[in-house]
């Protein structure tokens, strides 16, 4: 389709091109800024001290061993019972 002699459009192709300012605007900025407590910079210590604690305690395993061979180890079925009691009310919270 082809279009002659509409007014404006011929006009619309014939305006100069707005040239952008020169000028620049400096604009400030900002640094967002965290704040964090002490209790929770001592809850990261501790968290990364746990972490860094190994798996198994083996001077506990190995004195634990030794008692069983020797025959030293006792555990009362109290201490028992009350393990096995917490542990159901731990779970029950969860």
């Amino acid at each position: 389709m082809k279009i002659y002699n509409v007014p404006g459009v011929i006009k619309a192709y014939n305006q100069k091109k707005i040239q952008p300012l020169s000028k620049t605007y400096s604009v400030e900025s900002k640094m967002d800024e965290m704040q964090v407590s002490s209790e929770a910079q001592l809850m990261n210590k501790i968290l990364q001290t746990a972490k860094n604690a190994p798996e198994i305690r083996e001077e506990k395993v190995n004195e634990l061993k030794n008692a069983v061979k020797q025959g030293n180890y006792n555990v009362s079925a109290e201490d028992v019972a009350q393990k096995m009691l917490n542990g159901i009310l731990f779970d029950k919270k969860g």
